[in-house]
């Protein structure tokens, strides 16, 4: 499997208000490392129309979009029937799943700012077919309850301002793959103020692809893209420390190692094995409960549960452990 690393839930200039075009988009993602940019223009797929979907160098660009009403803003990917902004969540997340797209809960606990009241754009409608969650938003982690001061200061200190997940967003994720698979996601927003190349390297999503996306046509990639994400072989990475990341997250034991996002049986011989690129706190939760920790580079645990399993990496900055990693769960039924 190849490890790419990408950014979810961009606006470009097909967005009222949004300055960043495609070019701009693309050579940031480009000086950032990255392999792929997945525009969500609010209520249209203008960049897929205008046939800007494609290769930019060692970028691929492809174009979903966000319902964007008064609250329960969604990702939209793979599927090209624009949903009406203002219909409700359980109208749409089954249809859009049965045509083969995702649906994705964006910023699910957003609280807006003390000036903006008003802006902020909760989820509410968890009882709706959605395949995906934004547990880490960057908008929302930088924007929300932040004064004008504070926020400006925020934006010139970016990496050194993130807080992480909201804490009721991981509680609310841990209790639905508790029953269904849930794919975590990192997504950028509306990060107005930030430049883009600092936006794209403080916060991004790796999935593991198969090794054909070395290859393959921009549909081909397309296609490989939606299936990692359903399959949530997904990690997010906020990189504080080594420029080259790849987390290796399995469970052995059976006939061939659980991935991030696999589900498969509890057994006697049933093994997880994390290892990272450099010394942090490591921690492995099951139903928001750490099961096992460990400071360094590796982590073993025997579980005897079934549950969602997931990994995360923490690195100590001062006197504070910092939210580094954050894997998809490996699911034991």
């Amino acid at each position: 499997m190849l490890d790419i690393a990408g950014a979810l839930h961009v606006h470009s200039t097909y967005t009222p208000e949004v300055r960043a075009s495609v070019a701009d988009i693309t050579a940031a993602a480009a000086a950032s490392g990255l392999d792929f940019v997945v525009l969500t223009d609010r209520n249209t797929l203008g960049a897929r129309t205008a046939g800007d979907e494609g290769q930019y160098g060692p970028v691929s660009l492809f174009a979903g979009y966000e319902v964007g009403p008064n609250a329960n803003h969604c990702l939209i990917l793979g599927c090209d029937e624009l949903v009406p902004a203002n219909a409700p969540a359980g109208e749409y997340t089954g249809r859009v799943r049965a045509k083969g797209g995702l649906c994705i809960a964006a910023h699910p606990h957003s609280r807006g700012t003390p000036l903006r009241p008003n802006s902020a754009r909760p989820w509410r409608e968890w009882q709706s077919d959605f395949a995906g969650i934004e547990i880490w938003n960057l908008h929302q982690d930088v924007a929300d309850d932040a004064d004008e001061p504070t926020l400006a200061s925020k934006r010139a200190s970016l990496a050194a301002a993130l807080r992480g997940p909201d804490p009721a967003t991981l509680a609310v994720w841990d209790n639905l793959t508790a029953h269904r698979r849930v794919v975590g996601v990192a997504g950028c927003g509306a990060c107005d103020g930030v430049p883009l190349e600092e936006a794209f390297r403080v916060l991004h999503n790796h999935l593991l692809v198969p090794d054909d996306w070395a290859t393959a046509t921009l549909a081909t990639r397309r296609e490989l893209l939606l299936q990692a994400l359903a399959a949530g072989h997904v990690y997010i990475v906020s990189p504080l420390a080594a420029e080259s990341m790849k987390v290796d997250f399995a469970c052995r034991g059976g006939s061939e190692p659980l991935l991030m996002g696999d589900e498969g049986a509890l057994g006697a011989g049933s093994e997880f094995v994390a290892c990272v690129p450099g010394a942090a706190r490591l921690r492995l939760l099951r139903a928001g409960e750490v099961v096992a920790a460990t400071n360094g580079d590796e982590l073993t645990y025997r579980p005897r549960h079934r549950g969602a399993y997931r990994l995360e990496a923490h690195l100590r900055r001062g006197q504070a452990l910092r939210p580094w990693v954050l894997t998809n769960p490996i699911y034991l039924r």
